[in-house]
């Protein structure tokens, strides 16, 4: 298939026709074959299905793409997945919802998880641009989300032009996400902002681009958090020490189009990262001690499951629920979603087979 036969994109869009694709490789055109860096994916145990996160939810039929969350001093959360299809077949992209101190241990069902709409304001920069939601953080002017924006241009594949990643502070009166008038990174930087993390004032942004065949460098800079709305108040790690510049920036590790980053709750000065491999079908982790590493090597969580999505479907996600996490407890709340090219599998692809799926799993013993 053509890549621009797909009717929508975003981290994952799910077209009429059943196209799902990925947004972080989709103009890889070298690739061959899935990378080997998966920590040892062949002998990974399966993943149970999970529950569809935020399921059950009024308003909403179908949920679709990778879902993040953010914890809020109340004890409850916000929620955002990439796509979201309301019963009149309306579309929010992407799409927010609010959930209750009493669902912080649960996850999934409806409960008091309440659809928000749409989660993003359009940017100034491209108001009929599209946004694509990259990882929230918590800042002392309350919760923003790092996001990349697209245009349209029907001379680039799949028609629009990527323009680069901005910071969208949340209004507390609306509860949208507003991007401000300032990209901090343009599209042929690292998409910083794939993981964010503000720890002590200081806000750490994780960015991954390809680097070759289904593999991805992964980079990492860092703000105060009274500057991370500006381009000049960032620092890159150079594989010795921060600097200003951006062209100065060093791969940390090697991980998939995005990761997250949270750190180990059962070990103090530990922190984890998690993703899938580009076009991969495990759930990988990696640890380190400290934001720039060094990060250990790759250690499978487990393969994801794929039933329904037809052949050929991949997964992608590996996003981390923090808030979900019972304190001092070895486990990880993970989301992962299905991915796919094939618009023809026999048979129409069921949606629902594309819902995020939330999942607890051990922290292997073998990670360093």
């Amino acid at each position: 298939m053509r890549l621009s036969d797909c009717r929508w994109l975003i981290t994952m869009a799910l077209g009429a026709s059943g196209c799902v694709v990925p947004l972080d490789h989709e103009f890889d055109d070298d690739a061959a074959s899935p990378s080997t860096d998966d920590g040892g994916a062949d002998d990974a145990p399966a993943v149970a299905a999970g529950c569809e996160v935020l399921g059950g939810t009024a308003g909403v039929t179908t949920l679709a793409g990778d879902a993040r969350s953010l914890g809020l001093a109340d004890g409850g959360a916000i929620w955002i997945v990439d796509q979201a299809t309301t019963p009149d077949g309306g579309l929010a992209l992407p799409a927010a919802f609010v959930v209750g101190s009493e669902r912080a241990d649960a996850g999934c069902g409806g409960g008091s998880a309440t659809f928000a709409g749409s989660a993003v304001a359009p940017s100034p920069l491209a108001p009929n641009g599209l946004i694509a939601p990259l990882d929230l953080v918590a800042t002392s002017a309350g919760p923003a989300l790092y996001y990349q924006l697209f245009a349209s241009d029907p001379t680039q594949p799949l028609g629009l032009r990527a323009l680069g990643v901005g910071l969208a502070p949340r209004d507390p009166t609306t509860g949208m996400f507003v991007p401000t008038s300032e990209l901090l990174w343009s599209a042929d930087r690292p998409t910083y902002g794939g993981s964010a993390l503000s720890v002590g004032g200081t806000v750490f942004v994780w960015g991954c681009t390809s680097s070759g065949a289904f593999t991805s460098d992964c980079f990492v800079a860092k703000a105060s958090d009274a500057e991370v709305a500006s381009t000049a108040g960032y620092s890159y790690w150079t594989g010795d020490d921060w600097s200003s510049s951006a062209d100065d920036a060093a791969p940390v590790t090697q991980g998939g189009g995005v990761v997250s980053v949270r750190p180990d709750a059962t070990r103090a000065g530990r922190w984890l990262m998690t993703y899938v491999p580009p076009l991969g079908n495990t759930l990988v982790i990696r640890s380190a001690i400290a934001p720039e590493g060094p990060w250990s090597a790759p250690v499978t969580l487990a393969s994801c499951a794929l039933d329904g999505a037809g052949p050929g479907a991949f997964c992608g996600g590996g996003e981390q629920h923090a808030e979900l996490a019972t304190t001092g407890s070895a486990t990880l709340a993970l989301t992962y979603d299905a991915q796919t090219f094939v618009t023809d599998a026999g048979s129409p692809l069921d949606a629902r087979a594309f819902w995020p799926q939330l999942v607890t799993l051990p922290i292997p013993p073998s990670l360093p």
